[in-house]
């Protein structure tokens, strides 16, 4: 079974990047802002979550070791028969997708494929450079729309009274997507496992914020991932690397990447390193790793099995457990440029 799952905001949303909140640990006038795309790690599992809840299932036992939370996690996606998830991407009513691009160092734009694609031509032809390819891309692109809430914090609450702790304030910023959906496609081994997402108000991101989820049957992403090889890319989740890539700079100026036997330019876009957030159930960080952005332009060759695994089907069967895992999870996902 291959289905689409919408997650339509109910309000504004908060995609925390790393670092506490909490005025204790941070001290006076501490911020969180939202990030401008979602993690796809964030959406996989308020999934995974919501399936086991639903289905009345535990999670595994806490692993002390990387390696064995791995596997955990692993097993965990055959008993729920969740072969795949790819995206994300963003959808609305007249059924267009948008697709995150990384200008100012973040990914916080978004943008229509076809444009990028259009402009990505005509530098294949040569006809604009790069500094050109870029700045026509910022033109087209949107910024999501940010909310913004201050509060203090509390020394105690009793009887309905709050007692406010002197000289600790914090700030939120949230982001909403201008009615937007936050789309993923999922393959699933089950035609029953994923039904009971649908029209169900579930929490996604931090703050105990709300999104109604929906199925249905559209898969633009699947149905150009099944059959793809090589092209151009934009990166919808970032593509974690378990080592430094190799990399250097063209007489064009594109950055050319090797990565054991993958091979890759990066049109536009961004390496750096990722933190792969909190293991509640362990009770520790996971990993920070380098990882090329979401929102980078890449053209690649040479791929497959890239549905179930995105651009990890790039490195064909060298692959580690940790990298088949990525890709299944959604990591590498990306969204081909008809070019």
């Amino acid at each position: 079974m291959k289905t689409r799952i919408l997650f339509e905001e109910l309000e504004p949303l908060m995609f925390r990047g790393p670092g506490e909140l909490d005025p204790s640990a941070r001290g006076v006038a501490t911020l969180a802002q939202s990030t401008g795309w979602p993690s796809i790690s964030t959406i996989t599992g308020t999934i995974v979550s919501e399936v086991m809840s639903m289905r009345g299932l535990h999670p595994p036992n806490a692993a002390s070791e990387w390696e064995k939370f791995v596997d955990n996690y692993m097993n965990l996606l055959d008993r729920l028969a969740i072969e795949w998830i790819r995206g994300p991407y963003l959808w609305d009513e007249s059924q267009y997708v948008r697709v995150p691009i990384l200008l100012g160092g973040k990914a916080l734009h978004y943008t229509f494929p076809e444009i990028i694609a259009k402009i990505i031509t005509e530098f294949i032809n040569k006809e604009i450079n790069i500094r050109e390819v870029i700045k026509r891309i910022t033109e087209y692109s949107e910024l999501p729309i940010s909310v913004q809430k201050i509060g203090t914090a509390l020394t105690s609450r009793d009887k309905g009274i709050k007692n406010v702790r002197e000289g600790y304030l914090y700030t939120e910023t949230f982001v909403s997507l201008k009615r937007n959906a936050i789309a993923v496609e999922v393959g699933s081994s089950s035609d029953d496992i994923l039904k009971d997402l649908n029209n169900k108000p579930v929490k996604l991101g931090g703050e105990n914020r709300f999104v109604e989820s929906k199925l249905d049957g559209e898969l633009p992403l699947a149905s150009s991932l099944e059959k793809f090889n090589e092209g151009y890319v934009v990166l919808l989740s970032p593509f974690l690397m378990l080592e430094t890539p190799e990399t250097v700079v063209n007489n064009d100026g594109i950055l050319e990447l090797r990565y054991r036997d993958m091979q890759a330019e990066i049109i536009m876009g961004r390496i750096d390193i990722k933190g792969l957030g909190f293991a509640v159930n362990e009770t520790k960080r996971k990993p920070i790793l380098p990882a090329i952005l979401e929102g980078s332009i890449l053209k690649v060759k040479n791929c497959s099995d890239t549905l179930r695994l995105g651009l990890y089907g790039c490195l064909h069967n060298n692959l580690t457990q940790e990298e088949s895992l990525f890709g299944r999870i959604g990591f590498g996902s990306f969204y081909v440029l008809r070019v």
